[in-house]
This record gives structure tokens, sequence and C-alpha cells, in this order.
């Protein structure tokens, strides 16, 4: 699932979907059956509407936990500071390119053949030394605000939250 994707739930019908999607920390609206009591929503990732809907409500929230789903993605402003969440870090310009990959595909694997490739790798001569300790910096760097790069051995990296990577 991508981690900005807000999921429609029917409530209380897809109880199992709605703790699946809470547990990988997926956005999600849930629609409540007529019958169903009104529901106190704790989580800052989930909405409610009850049916029948009005198109105009559906949208509104739609639109709002979609802004709320950019604010959880991790983004590198103009002046080469990661931003995730309320926290910051100054990056490098080769620390920001391959990271600029990485948050492209946030959540999701990068290989390591399109690491090699990016021209922060390409600066300097091209190995998986070179690839490995770039990514070894941009551990300790991203730490702080609580991100990760999980490594799929010979395959490639993925940028996560590190909630999400510690329970994987």
């Amino acid at each position: 699932m991508d981690a900005n994707e807000v999921k429609v739930i029917r409530w209380p019908k897809e109880k199992k979907k709605r703790a699946l999607c809470r547990d990988l920390r997926v956005f999600r609206l849930l629609v409540v059956d007529p019958a169903s009591p009104a529901l106190i929503c704790t989580d800052s990732r989930e909405d409610w509407i009850r049916a029948p809907i009005v198109r105009d409500d559906f949208n509104a929230r739609l639109t709002s936990l979609r802004v709320k789903a950019n604010n959880f993605r991790p983004h590198i402003d103009e002046n080469q500071v990661l931003h995730f969440e309320n926290r910051a870090v100054p990056l490098s310009p080769a620390e920001a390119e391959l990271l600029n990959l990485l948050i492209r595909d946030f959540g999701s694997l990068v290989h390591r053949g399109a690491l090699l490739e990016s021209a922060a790798v390409g600066r300097a001569p091209r190995s998986r030394n070179t690839l490995d300790l770039r990514i070894m910096r941009i551990r300790r760097r991203i730490a702080p605000l609580g991100l990760v790069l999980r490594t799929d051995r010979g395959r490639g990296y993925a940028l996560e939250q590190a909630e999400i990577a510690a329970g994987a």
C-alpha cells in the first residue's frame, strides 16, 4: 500500500480491513453504516462520515486526509534540509540526491542499480563501497527523525518510518 493513499472503509462491515490499515499506518476514511453509533477517532490518520454520503462532505474529508498524509511523508526543501513530521536535519548535496530517490518511493524498495546510477554516487568513483558508505551516513543522519533505511540484501533499500520498520 502507498504510504500516502487514503483507503475508504465501510464500517463496521470491514473491521479487519480497518485494523490492517491501522497497523500499516495507512490513512483511512470510514463510511459508517446509518445504524451504527458515532465513532470517536483518536488516530490522526483516520476520519469518518455517515452513510448516506453527501458528495461534497465526502470529498472534503477525503481531501483533508490526503493533505495530512502528504504531511506525514518526508520531504527535502530547497536548502537541502530533510523534514519529517515536526523534525528536520540538514543534508549534504549527495545525501539529498540519494534521499530524493528514496522519498519518491517512500516505503517501497529502491533498487541498488537506481541508487548507483544517481549523480550523487556518480561524482565519486562508482562502486558498491561508495554507495554503502553514503547509505551508512544517511542512516545516521535520518535516525533522529524517526526514519530508517531497511535493507533488502543484494536488491536495494526502502526508506520507512522507524516504528513501521521495527514491527515488520
